[in-house]
């Protein structure tokens, strides 16, 4: 259900934000990226499960850095009701979606804990493109499960 709900709201992103690229109801594979670099804005609640969190607010900002090679590189910045948390990306991966299945950014924090993100990539009609991306967390480490964001490249700085 939660899979299926974050690629609903992808879909419908993907519509909201001008996307022309060809995505249908099925998304193609999505790949990872290379020579990218982008900035992560994403904004979520807790699911109503009947705990004392229950509708908590999560909000993740960060960069994003792929290699040649899709290597990936950054940092996120993750507060969860007031709790901020950071995490450098150093070792995390990112694995290309085949078989219709979304892109996916997966790490292990310091404490050992796993984060996940599924992503898939749009062009944005004007010669570049982003990435939205939604939170897989499994549940049993992450009771965020509705999270869903954009990765988008900076914009080249101003010409005085």
């Amino acid at each position: 259900m939660k899979k299926l709900f974050g690629i609903t709201l992808l879909a419908l992103l993907l519509g909201l934000s001008g996307a022309r690229s060809g995505f249908s109801a099925s998304f193609t594979p999505t790949t990872c990226p290379t020579n990218y670099s982008c900035s992560v804005t994403a904004a979520g609640s807790r699911p109503l499960t009947g705990h004392a969190n229950d509708g908590h607010p999560s909000s993740i900002v960060g960069v994003l850095s792929f290699d040649a090679s899709s290597n990936l590189s950054g940092f996120l910045a993750i507060n969860n009701n007031g709790t901020v948390s950071t995490f450098d990306l150093t070792g995390a991966t990112c694995v290309s979606g085949t078989g219709g299945n979304l892109g996916q950014i997966d790490f292990t924090t310091a404490a050992g804990h796993p984060l996940v993100f599924d992503f898939v990539t749009y062009a944005t009609g004007v010669g570049g493109g982003g990435m939205l991306i939604a939170d897989a967390t499994p549940n049993s480490t992450n009771g965020t499960e509705v999270a869903i964001g954009d990765c988008r490249p900076a914009a080249a700085p101003p010409t005085l």
